[in-house]
């Protein structure tokens, strides 16, 4: 369809479309009217950074407890949200406010968690948080107790991370202290086997320049262990499925490259320190054998000892944390009541109800326009029925049957004068003694109305003209005329009447009517008696213009035989009401029978409906 055709449709089907909208929009009020209002309370809190976890050596026993730390900085923001959506966090809300569903029952955790939702703020450590309601100070009570309950939570669980800590390094302690004690233990027998020694200070400086850097090396050795873990975590998250999707990816790569600095600065600097180290040991290597194994045994009881003091000091630093019980959650803006409800949104819901009602009403068009059987266009009459156009009467609102001859119906009486000069060009008819058939393809197509006005047209042009009812089966000459009829053509054909008793004169001057009289059981065998010849001759001798209204051509066999016999035949075509198959059932009736047939017009046509029957016919005349 082009652009046009669906105008052309809108037109058509707009009723459809105005009663669709309608309804949706009566709806989507209802709904508004009807809905509980939805209020929306939200909160800020933000995470701060975790105290540090501070390394603990390179040894196997200590690198479960970094890579725990590790863990910890991966996605921050995103662990924290999930921790809030747990099912003890939200239970603990829950047996808090003493919440219940709608039978009574106390409320789930699942249903709880579905009444919130959490965002990340863009470029921040701050974590939005919502909570919808029917009540907006519960709302706001909910989110307050949930970010309580997680401040406490958040605090306990960095507790307990301290306290493992603290533990863990008071194993390491014990430890260490058995190895300086062994150290200690050597270095006295050491001693007490070569007598007394006593290194200069210069030998004592570099020993404890030596053991000072190996620490040294020892601490970067454990940075270097953790910033590896970091890197082969961030790139596992890199190069899992959908990573670019997340809204961390970029905090992920940046992340990344900051680890890849911070490694290759570790490694330069160990390169460095193991320089330094060799260098020294070689300026050791030049004193006598017996102060060279003291000298090493004195570095062993330095490093052992340096060792021992850093672990001590961060002992004392988890102990600090444990009893301090510090929170990473702070909240930076509580929630308040709100004022206004989120839902139902008024505004949104009009809209889309009226929008959808449109597309509703449109579909419905689509529908009632691929089922609908009428034809859409004169075009299309046109390929049904391969004769000349001879005119539409356009649609009346008021319908008065003599149109032709009504004030109000200017536009109609001009429209049938039309189509009777159309026939005058036709070429057929003569100037007198002409016998012309109105038929159609089917009932109610405005055949019996079409042919009484076409009779007033000529009778206005001073031919004597007389309008004959054929249609014996529904007659209707009484109705339109507004008059009864003591007897018709029936009445004649069974020898009931005379000619002179069933020819009824007309307020126009000049038209003549004859009724179809009683309805006989038989109209095909009546109309087919020689009473009929005889009454077709009389009437061509006696009138200028006899119209014969018959039956549709594609339902009674009289029709079509008496087309014969007739100077011209005129079809009628219903826009509103014809159907498509009809119309090619009455072209293939019509057809190969070598009737004169004149063309064919339209009823009810309306400008800019069906693609402009009226305008079309305006355009050609």
């Amino acid at each position: 369809m082009e652009l046009h055709e669906y105008w052309h449709l809108i037109v058509r089907r707009r009723m459809i479309l105005i009663l669709s909208t309608i309804l949706c929009t009566a709806v989507g009020l209802t709904y508004i009217y009807y809905a509980t209002p939805v209020y929306e309370a939200a909160g800020k809190v933000l995470i701060t950074d975790a105290p540090a976890e501070i390394g603990l050596g390179g040894s196997a026993r200590s690198r479960d407890l970094m890579l725990s730390a590790i863990g910890s900085r991966s996605d921050p923001l995103m662990t924290q949200i999930e921790i809030m959506q747990t099912r003890p966090l939200l239970d603990e809300v829950i047996e808090k406010l003493h919440l219940v569903d709608d039978s009574g029952q106390a409320l789930t955790a699942r249903a709880l968690r579905s009444r919130f939702s959490f965002s990340v703020q863009p470029n921040t450590n701050v974590i939005r948080l919502s909570c919808r309601h029917p009540e907006p100070e519960v709302a706001a009570v909910l989110i307050n107790t949930l970010a309580d309950a997680y401040i406490r939570v958040n605090g306990e669980m960095n507790r307990q991370r301290a306290r493992a800590a603290k533990e863990f390094i008071e194993e390491q302690l014990h430890t260490q202290k058995m190895i300086l004690d062994s150290t200690e233990a050597a270095l006295v027998a050491y001693k007490g086997d070569i007598g007394s020694i006593s290194p200069d200070q210069e030998t004592q400086l570099r020993i404890g320049g030596i053991a000072q850097l190996e620490t040294d090396l020892m601490r970067l050795e454990s940075k270097r262990i953790g910033a590896r873990a970091e890197r082969r975590d961030l790139q596992e998250k890199l190069e899992q499925p959908g990573a670019r999707n997340s809204s961390l990816f970029s905090h992920w790569r940046s992340a990344l490259e900051r680890v890849n600095t911070e490694i290759a600065s570790i490694e330069a600097q160990k390169g460095s320190l193991e320089a330094k180290i060799a260098a020294r040991r070689r300026e050791l290597s030049s004193l006598p054998a017996q102060e060279i194994k003291y000298a090493n045994l004195l570095r062993d009881r330095e490093i052992q000892k340096n060792h021992y003091v850093q672990l001590l000091s961060q002992y004392e630093d988890f102990r600090i944390q444990e009893a301090a019980n510090i929170s990473t959650v702070k909240v930076v803006e509580p929630a308040i009541a709100p004022d206004f409800p989120v839902e139902p949104n008024k505004k949104k819901l009009v809209v889309l109800a009226v929008l959808g009602g449109l597309m509703v009403g449109f579909g419905l068009a689509l529908i009632r326009e691929y089922l609908d059987d009428t034809p859409r266009s004169l075009e299309e009459i046109r390929e049904l029925l391969p004769y000349d156009f001879l005119g539409a009467v356009p649609y009346m609102k008021k319908h008065t049957p003599l149109y032709s001859c009504s004030s109000d119906q200017a536009f109609a009486a001009e429209s049938i004068r039309l189509v009777q000069t159309n026939l005058k060009f036709s070429g057929v008819l003569s100037d007198e003694h002409n016998m012309l058939m109105v038929t159609s393809s089917q009932p109610g197509e405005g055949k019996t109305t079409t042919t009484i006005n076409l009779g007033v047209t000529y009778a206005e042009l001073g031919k004597k003209c007389v309008v004959v009812n054929l249609d014996l089966r529904r007659p209707a000459f009484h109705t339109i005329l507004g008059r009864t009829f003591e007897k018709g053509l029936t009445d004649y054909l069974v020898g009931d009447a005379s000619v002179e008793d069933i020819v009824y004169t007309h307020d126009v001057e000049h038209l003549h009517i004859i009724p179809s009289g009683t309805t006989p059981p038989n109209p095909s065998v009546l109309l087919a008696n020689s009473h009929m010849n005889d009454l077709m001759d009389r009437l061509r001798a006696e009138y200028d213009m006899v119209l014969f209204d018959t039956p549709p051509v594609t339902m009674v066999a009289e029709t079509l035989s008496l087309a014969p016999s007739m100077n011209g035949i005129v079809l009628v075509v219903d826009s509103e009401h014809s159907s498509v198959r009809m119309l090619k059932q009455m072209s293939a009736v019509l057809d190969g029978k070598n009737l004169s047939i004149l063309g064919f017009m339209v009823n009810k046509a309306e400008r800019g409906k069906r693609n402009g029957y009226y305008s079309s016919y305006t355009q050609e005349s």
